[in-house]
């Protein structure tokens, strides 16, 4: 698992979200400065609840809505250090809109472990157990003659 790869795509995702819902849509907007802030606090408490703890032992659906109200908890919490006041419906639709991406985030986090074990062969030991099995087929068809010339 690539923590650093899935960290930026999150973060991509949330600030995207963030800045949409808080510095584009919502009136008055919300500095965009200030929306990539708290994307990225989302970001981070998300990724450790939600990613590593919730989704493995509990499943997508739990992950994603632990993941959304927790989304409601930081934007709240948020509310009391950022001048512009976030309104109940604001924070509700922007936790909404993370809670949906994240379950297709979590979707693409138990996929990734199945493309990760395609690795190249980048070394002759690796190619060597590949193709183990296949001459080990191939032994029942010598005679004991051809295992002596051997």
């Amino acid at each position: 698992m690539n923590h650093m790869q899935n960290l930026l795509i999150k973060f991509i995702m949330i600030g995207a979200l963030s800045v949409i819902f808080l510095s584009l849509i919502q009136t008055p907007a919300l500095p965009f400065s200030s929306a990539l802030i708290i994307a990225l606090i989302i970001t981070g408490v998300l990724y450790v609840t939600g990613d590593l703890f919730i989704l493995p032992k509990y499943g997508n659906y739990a992950a994603a809505g632990g993941d959304a109200l927790m989304a409601v908890l930081i934007l709240w919490i948020a509310n009391f250090f950022i001048i512009q006041e976030l309104s109940p419906v604001t924070v509700a639709v922007t936790a909404l809109a993370i809670g949906a991406g994240e379950w297709f985030f979590h979707r693409y986090l138990k996929a990734e472990p199945a493309q990760a074990k395609k690795k190249p062969a980048d070394s002759i030991e690796a190619v060597r157990q590949d193709l183990t099995p296949l001459s080990a087929g191939l032994n029942f068809y010598f005679t004991s003659e051809d295992a002596d010339k051997r």
